[in-house]
């Protein structure tokens, strides 16, 4: 059996991969929307690291929640319109970098599209032959050629991604733009802390007394609705406060929950408060890090990153619980399912059985006898089923920081295809979803057996959901989320 080789040293490929990273993070979401850079892919969105704690739509919500008259309005638009021009101001140094790593645009447009457009579908095969070699009936052999192929190609690919995307820099130039970067980036994060405390000690010399009370709410508030989205763990990104409210509970249950969402609010805000820092202060020495080769160092600030994603997703574990105990149990079951479906979407999204079961009760030329059958098929099912999906999730929570550790220290090591160990850990998670499809295929199919053949003919279809099964591939494998709310949230990330 062979054993992941472990190094200090990160591979040409990675360097290469930090590089354009290096460009996402500095030249924001118009360079960021090109596809294809593998395991960069998750370094997409890093520019808000550079934008300001405050924007007008934030001036506009003070105006609401603090109750401003005109006079203070006015004084607060001053303060905001000082604190954005010395933020900008603050760019400058950085905004010269970004403009040396911009694609040179001098070139022919239609070329450089139709170079995008090729990548594109390249890459695209490139991912069909990945696929290809994760089929179980293939021999090991068959498995290792079509994965030297890939890495072969991914390696071609990526050099033409760099002459693509990135402007023409000798390596050398682009290490050090890198380390300039670094320095530049840690001088302009203490000026935005700076500018951030100055802006909202001046807030606080304009407010009354009345008026500062609600001050803190509200900024845990804002914090909350602009950072939370950065969570990547399945169930990181949830906003109890959301789900509270897209329940419409009563004002009996309004009030029941009332202060747990207090005391969900100050223990989240911390939460992300620290996590937030820690991604400001780590993300710029992770790729200083992996430019410098240093992959123990890289890993060890991943670590420190992960603490504290699974720290915020945690929170959300414990006060989900919380308010569910606060409401009737019917209400609270209908709240964890909520919460469930959003954290872990591709776990607790309906099934083709469910929605076949739904159908049937709704069949107006069923019998008595059989609509009890399926009656008591349908209370069996949804046990099993229960027990199937807590057991998926809680393999989610375990699984899903580990694998994406697995995929950076395979790019330490040079290896990006899967060693045999490697693979079997990977693989846990989606032979559990495949279980469970077979599991809903097996009551799929005892459902259909009690019908007529013309009931059966109204029954929606189980759909082949391999794709949808493998979507949850960790950090940098194109986990295909459909936005998610969370990690996994309607991702979620990142189904089955």
């Amino acid at each position: 059996m062979t054993t992941p080789r472990t190094s200090n040293v990160f591979s040409p490929v990675t360097t290469l991969c930090c590089m354009l990273s290096l460009a996402m993070f500095l030249t924001g979401p118009a360079f960021a929307q090109s596809r294809g850079m593998g395991g960069m892919g998750a370094m997409r969105g890093l520019a808000y690291l550079l934008e300001p704690d405050f924007n007008r739509r934030d001036i506009v919500q003070f105006n609401d929640d603090l109750s401003l008259d005109r006079m203070q309005q006015m004084i607060v638009q001053t303060l905001f319109a000082e604190y954005d021009d010395a933020f900008q101001a603050a760019r400058t140094d950085l905004d010269e970098i970004v403009r040396r790593l911009r694609p040179d645009r001098s070139g022919d447009d239609g070329e450089r599209r139709r170079a995008r457009e090729q990548m594109r579908e390249r890459w695209q095969s490139l991912r069909q032959q990945m696929e290809l070699a994760r089929d179980p009936s293939l021999s090991e052999e068959a498995r290792e050629q079509i994965m030297e192929i890939v890495r072969r190609r991914g390696q071609e690919m990526r050099e033409q991604a760099r002459q693509t995307y990135m402007p023409q820099i000798d390596p050398e130039e682009l290490e050090q733009l890198t380390a300039d970067a670094a320095d530049k980036y840690k001088i302009f994060r203490a000026e935005k802390v700076r500018l951030r405390d100055q802006f909202v000690g001046d807030l606080q010399l304009v407010l009354r007394d009345d008026q500062r009370s609600p001050w803190p709410s509200l900024e845990r508030k804002l914090i909350r609705q602009k950072t939370i989205q950065r969570g990547q763990l399945s169930g990181e990104r949830v906003d109890l406060f959301d789900l509270v409210r897209a329940m419409g509970l009563d004002s009996a249950d309004s009030d029941a929950v009332a202060p747990v969402l207090q005391e969900y609010e100050v223990t989240l805000d911390t939460a992300l408060r620290d996590r937030n820092a820690y991604l400001e202060e780590s993300r710029v020495q992770s790729f200083s890090a992996m430019m410098q080769r240093d992959s123990k160092r890289a890993l060890s600030l991943y670590d420190g990153e992960m603490v504290r994603r699974v720290a915020v997703r945690d929170v959300n574990e414990e006060y989900a619980s919380s308010v569910a105990e606060e409401l009737p149990e019917d209400v609270g079951d209908t709240f964890v399912r909520s919460y469930r479906e959003r954290a872990y979407g591709r776990v607790y999204r309906k099934t083709t059985v469910q929605r076949a079961f739904e159908a049937v009760a709704n069949f107006d030329d069923l019998d008595s006898e059989i609509a009890e059958a399926v009656a008591g098929l349908l209370e069996v099912y949804e046990v099993e089923l229960g027990v199937r999906n807590e057991q998926l999730m809680n393999l989610i929570k375990s699984e899903e920081p580990k694998q994406r550790r697995r995929f950076l220290e395979r790019m330490a090591s040079g290896n990006f295809g899967r060693d045999q160990q490697t693979r079997r850990r990977d693989n846990r998670t989606r032979e559990q979803f495949q279980a469970r499809r077979e599991f809903d295929e097996r009551y799929h199919e005892q459902l259909a057996a009690m019908l007529t053949p013309g009931q059966v003919q109204r029954l929606p279809e189980i759909q082949e959901q391999r794709r949808g099964d493998q979507r949850w591939r960790g950090f940098g494998e194109g986990r295909g989320r459909r936005g998610g709310r969370g990690g996994d949230e309607g991702s979620g990330a990142h189904g089955g």
